[in-house]
């Protein structure tokens, strides 16, 4: 479950990508799935600059159901994620790539999910517009922005 993105301009990305090639999908498998948050997003870009770098600090929460209560409150950009983990993107469950700078040693038969955070800031409202999600996943995820699912 090695996570890293990279950012490119573009549009919106489509659902129902094909799950072969990096980009996102509509549903994430039941087990083992990966969340993000939007406003928070693995990578995003506009107008071909990297709002969210390679490698960057994420705030993050392995768990076994929802991350808030109600369950979409981790979503939204007022959550407070004090209480969460951070860590370097580029996360890895240790199956195969070892060289992740953050690896959930603690996640396989634990945990059912992990939630992502990351806040970035626009610096001009028309970007939203041009923004792009690039996620390099195994099994799965969902991206929210602002409390919206947007992949």
């Amino acid at each position: 479950m090695a996570k890293q993105g990279a950012v490119m301009p573009g549009a919106w990305p489509k659902r129902n990508i094909d799950p072969d090639k990096a980009g996102p999908t509509l549903r994430p498998v039941p087990f083992k799935r990966l969340t993000l948050c939007g406003l928070l997003l693995l990578a995003v870009s506009a107008r071909g600059e990297s709002l969210v770098p390679n490698y960057s600090n994420w705030k993050y929460l392995e768990g076994k159901a929802e991350a808030s209560d109600p369950p979409t409150a981790w979503r939204e950009l007022a959550f407070d994620d004090a209480h969460w983990k951070e860590g370097r993107s580029g996360f890895s469950i240790g199956y195969g790539r070892y060289d992740a700078p953050t690896v959930l040693w603690g996640m396989i038969g634990n945990y059912h999910s992990l939630f992502l955070r990351k806040k970035f800031t626009l610096q001009d409202e028309q970007w939203i517009k041009s923004l792009v999600i690039r996620v390099d996943y195994r099994d799965g995820f969902v991206a929210y922005l602002n409390g919206t699912e947007i992949a």
